[in-house]
């Protein structure tokens, strides 16, 4: 058996031209690919830097925002700052906050004022409590606190 080889020939210049500029842009799609992505990165750092300063000034406000709130506190109700943030820890504690146990501080001064106006309905109630209007009347705000406290815990109708 005999074989014949047929070359077909032909000018390639154009093909080889088109590989060589195929070649050239994948790179410069690369290159430009690999800048985008440093300069996105460079964006991205900066934002997270942005982002933690942010947090951070956040946290430092929050912080010197809550000391703040404490000061305040504890000067209007006339107690020592850390017993007032020793009450707020037992008030989330116990699942409410600072600012329902401020509240309750103010209503229950204002109610001790209206009992001893004479108010029948605030003494009343404190005689319920068993709670002497005299010595309420005398007494700080942590200790009138205290005084509602156990009259409310031995108060027979709960």
């Amino acid at each position: 058996m005999s074989r014949v080889d047929v070359i077909l020939g032909g000018k390639n210049a154009g093909f080889k031209k088109m590989l060589t500029e195929s070649r050239r842009d994948a790179k410069k799609f690369g290159g430009g690919m690999m800048k985008a992505l440093n300069l996105s990165n460079a964006f991205s750092f900066a934002n997270l830097g942005a982002m933690l300063l942010g947090n951070v000034k956040s946290l430092v406000s929050g912080i010197f925002g809550k000391f703040d709130r404490i000061s305040k506190i504890n000067l209007r109700v006339d107690m020592d700052a850390d017993q007032v943030r020793k009450y707020g820890v037992a008030a989330k504690l116990a699942g409410s906050d600072l600012e329902k146990l401020n509240d309750s501080w103010s209503d229950m001064v204002k109610n001790g004022v209206q009992a001893e106006e004479g108010v029948e309905s605030y003494v009343a109630a404190f005689k319920k409590l068993n709670v002497d209007l005299e010595k309420f009347s005398r007494s700080t705000t942590e200790e009138k606190f205290l005084m509602m406290a156990d009259g409310m815990a031995n108060a027979t109708d709960k």
